[in-house]
């Protein structure tokens, strides 16, 4: 468990969607490997790489696909997502190949494209491939497809490389694939490589796109812990993943994982919660989504439950930042939180609000105060300058709170409750704080 490889669920669905036209049974292929369906709607999400790869492998091998990864490979290079978006920005095919190899590594963590160049010549490569025979085959078809495209976005679309080096020693349904046919294939070598005409390194490619640099995408990681938090946060496109099924997905046991979670003093609880965090973080930057539709996608909102939509819908009306629930749990709404980390409070009229249970001395109040000063840290100046307010309030209306009754819901729905109104630079009516 020390190495988690992993990958965008978009790969997943390349060889899905040509199963699909084929009539393949998609679905139950996934449910053999552990993967969920719902990777086919969420191509940037993150996936462990063994499921990939064994979901390539078995589809190619029970169908009798020979050539599934250069079906797969008929995508334009234009079509998958961030990478393609950021690939598409370069100037011209010297910097294509360099972001080509960079941006592979926020695909696959453990990607090794790169450009070997000399006087005499310049090699796009890419160094071994994971996985079985039928495995690697199949990916490597389509990373190559993928890497000749590239250089056709420069060349054109007739450019065919002279010779094309393979890690495969399966030849079947290569030689003679269109991709192929005016190039010489030499197969069973230690890595993907093929040569680049020296002049088309300075030639520019045509329609260089811009893009966003606030859209997160982060280069993946392969190593114990960090891969957890990436993997745990693509497998929230199901809800919040249960434990059982996060040791399943990493290949180990549920003891296993709470060994290795002791080892580096964390539990699986604040993984999913850290990356709930993330992933908010990076649904609120693409500004597409409503906080309800964040609190579906993450989990803190099930159309099925109504005390859970009742939660969801309150999530967007005020603020609870502290406190406690009538069973002793923080009342914190976590949503609300998140959204105040980010920096996007995006309420009609933003109220925030601390409540407290009877008994509750001081020194814990202020405790619980400065827990949420250091939860929200990267908040924007005029929020935080909300937050420091909120202390002084409640030093001063600790002793009006005493006997406030908790509703049956919790923190929720205590009558007596001393609301802040945030103002400021950065508030806006309406509109609520917005980052900076």
């Amino acid at each position: 468990m020390q190495i988690i490889p992993l990958v965008r669920a978009k790969y997943v669905y390349a060889y899905g969607a040509v199963l699909d036209r084929l009539g393949a049974p998609t679905r139950l292929l996934l449910e053999r490997v552990g993967l969920s369906e719902r990777v086919l709607e969420e191509p940037e999400a993150i996936i462990p790489a063994h499921q990939a790869w064994r979901f390539i492998g078995s589809a190619a091998a029970r169908e009798g696909i020979d050539d599934l990864g250069l079906m797969a490979g008929d995508m334009s290079i234009r079509a998958f997502g961030e990478f393609s978006q950021r690939l598409l920005t370069s100037a011209n095919l010297n910097h294509a190949l360099d972001s080509f190899c960079a941006l592979a590594r926020c695909e696959y963590s453990r990607a090794d494209f790169y450009v070997s160049r000399s006087e005499e010549s310049v090699w796009f490569c890419r160094g071994p491939i994971d996985g079985d025979e039928v495995q690697r085959k199949h990916v490597e078809l389509l990373v190559l497809t993928m890497m000749i495209a590239t250089v056709r976005l420069a060349a054109g679309r007739d450019w065919h490389p002279p010779v094309i080096f393979l890690q495969t020693s399966d030849g079947r349904r290569v030689e003679e694939h269109h991709q192929f046919s005016r190039s010489t294939i030499r197969f069973g070598n230690r890595i993907t490589a093929f040569e680049v005409p020296r002049r088309l390194l300075a030639e520019q490619l045509p329609d260089a796109t811009q893009v966003s640099d606030k859209r997160a995408y982060d280069q993946l990681e392969h190593k114990f812990p960090r891969a957890l938090y990436q993997l745990v946060g693509g497998m929230l496109v199901d809800g919040i993943p249960k434990i059982g099924s996060v040791a399943e997905a990493v290949g180990g046991s549920v003891r296993t994982l709470q060994r290795r979670l002791s080892d580096v003093n964390t539990t699986f609880s604040a993984v999913v919660e850290t990356a709930q965090m993330r992933r908010a973080v990076q649904l609120l930057e693409r500004d597409d989504h409503s906080l309800v539709e964040i609190a579906y996608k993450l989990g803190y909102a099930d159309q099925a439950n109504a005390r859970k939509r009742s939660l969801c819908q309150d999530s967007v009306q005020y603020v609870v930042l502290g406190g406690q629930t009538a069973d002793g749990k923080d009342a914190t709404n976590p949503l609300s939180t998140i959204c105040l980390k980010a920096g996007y409070l995006k309420l009609k009229q933003p109220t925030i609000k601390v409540r407290y249970l009877p008994g509750i001395g001081e020194p814990r109040r202020l405790s619980k105060v400065d827990d949420r000063r250091r939860h929200v840290e990267l908040l924007p100046e005029c929020v935080d300058g909300a937050l420091e307010a909120i202390g002084r309030i409640e030093k001063s209306i600790g002793r009006n709170l005493r006997g406030a009754p908790l509703g049956q819901h919790g923190a929720r729905n205590a009558p007596d409750c001393q609301p802040f109104a945030p103002q400021g630079p950065g508030f806006r009516p309406g509109q609520g704080y917005r980052g900076h």
